[in-house]
């Protein structure tokens, strides 16, 4: 469960829950839904694909990722975030090698225990009693802190935004042995509203991945 909720959290930055805080915080909102297709430069083949579904104040709602591989929802009340339900279709260890379609369904809640005076949370935890940490600075950083039941850390994961768009993630793992991945995101392409809808960033293997974004309005 621990990986599971931290990368529903780190889909979008910003998880604020004022109805007046600034417009950075709200990147897209106006967009119902947003599907975004993922391809190596230089390649036609397809990596990955993700469908955000938003709300009128532009936080997310619902995504899912490889048409139903896994789903998330998140859940609010009094324009906070309350859970994070995630339901992921895993292959079935001992049915694989007769039918590699053949998966099954496991659902992990996550559940936000604290928030700081901005009605964000800064403090949930999972199923498997790990607690997650998040720290912010305005719109534009968050760090997401991943800890064990005892308090060790697991790993951290960096979000920046500049002028409203994903800027760089750092994603450190501290076990076996600590360590860092930087994705840096560039090349963007907006269209008439100013919403993002093409980037590009930087693999963790040395790729570039280029990704576009379809958008349905309100």
């Amino acid at each position: 469960m621990r990986f599971t909720y931290l990368i529903a959290m780190i889909l979008l930055f910003s998880f604020t829950a004022k109805k007046n805080q600034d417009e950075r915080c709200y990147p897209d909102k106006g967009i119902k839904k947003a599907k975004i297709t993922a391809t190596y430069k230089h390649s036609t083949e397809e990596v990955s694909y993700l469908e955000i579904k938003f709300d009128k104040s532009g936080r997310v709602i619902r995504t899912k990722e490889n048409g139903d591989e896994r789903i998330v929802n998140r859940e609010y009340k009094n324009h906070k975030l309350v859970r994070i339900i995630t339901k992921n279709k895993l292959k079935d260890f001992y049915t694989v090698g007769e039918n590699p379609k053949n998966k099954k369904a496991v659902i992990d809640t996550a559940l936000v225990l604290q928030y700081d005076e901005s009605g964000r949370p800064i403090k949930m935890t999972g199923a498997d009693n790990t607690t997650l940490l998040l720290h912010y600075e305005g719109c534009d950083i968050e760090l997401h802190t991943l800890l064990y039941k005892n308090g060790d850390t697991i790993q951290q994961y960096q979000i920046t935004a500049k002028n409203g768009v994903l800027a760089e993630t750092i994603w450190t793992p501290f076990t076996p042995t600590k360590s860092s991945r930087t994705s840096k995101y560039y090349d963007y392409e907006f269209n008439k509203r100013g919403h993002w809808i093409k980037r590009s960033y930087h693999h963790q293997d040395g790729g570039v991945i280029i990704e576009n974004r379809k958008l349905k309005y309100y």
